[in-house]
């Protein structure tokens, strides 16, 4: 089996894909182990359809693999909301060499979680306990926004935004909030702003 898996990878790149193959646990729906034979499964395609690549990567690198892993939609679109926190600080991050990143502390400490059997769920709870540092030091950003794209795959692009329709009820409610903000009648303007995020949109501010 992995005698194929290298020949077939070498045939389509060219070149040595790993230098290590792991086992890790199954993949689950519904309890059941996701497989062809039972009918049960998502191609990466079906799902870049609906998902970004980035998100599914960053959905699969929050879990041991050691454990079965249960696969669920709405569960990466409550991950995505986490990776979106991490491009809020790191986009603006800029490239330096490895050997750079690799004196960050931030960066030494999610490696001691990498090399501890691959604790991915360590790792990404010590990056984010740093958030806060990260947005104030552009060097320790640096380093991080370094490593998280260079070992961990990422590139750290804005996620594309969707197209949101606006029906004439919710233009309604839009324009009455925004009479209500000119009256500074800011409770009737929250009560408004409720009523958006009940139907799925989420009203923005901008400052004057």
């Amino acid at each position: 089996h992995h005698e194929n898996e290298i020949a077939q990878t070498m045939g389509l790149f060219h070149h040595q894909l790993a230098h290590y193959w792991l086992h890790v646990a199954f993949v689950t729906v519904n309890k059941e182990k996701m497989s062809k034979s039972l009918g049960n499964f998502f191609t990466l395609n079906q799902l870049f359809e609906n998902v970004d690549p980035m998100v599914v990567r960053y959905y699969y690198l929050q879990h041991q693999m050691h454990g079965p892993m249960e696969f669920s939609l709405e569960d990466i679109t409550q991950i995505q909301k986490g990776y979106e926190r991490l491009l809020r600080v790191l986009a603006s991050g800029t490239t330096v060499s490895l050997n750079q990143a690799l004196t960050s502390p931030v960066v030494q400490q999610m490696l001691s979680f990498l090399c501890d059997d691959l604790n991915f769920p360590g790792m990404w709870g010590s990056l984010f306990e740093n958030l806060a540092l990260l947005h104030e030091n552009k060097e320790e950003r640096d380093k991080v926004y370094t490593f998280v794209r260079e070992v961990l795959g990422f590139t750290l692009a804005p996620l594309p935004q969707k197209e949101v329709a606006i029906t004439p009820e919710i233009q309604r409610l839009i324009d009455e909030r925004e009479a209500a903000r000119k009256e500074k009648n800011w409770q009737r303007a929250d009560e408004l702003r409720e009523q958006l995020r009940e139907l799925g949109y989420e009203a923005q501010d901008k400052k004057s």
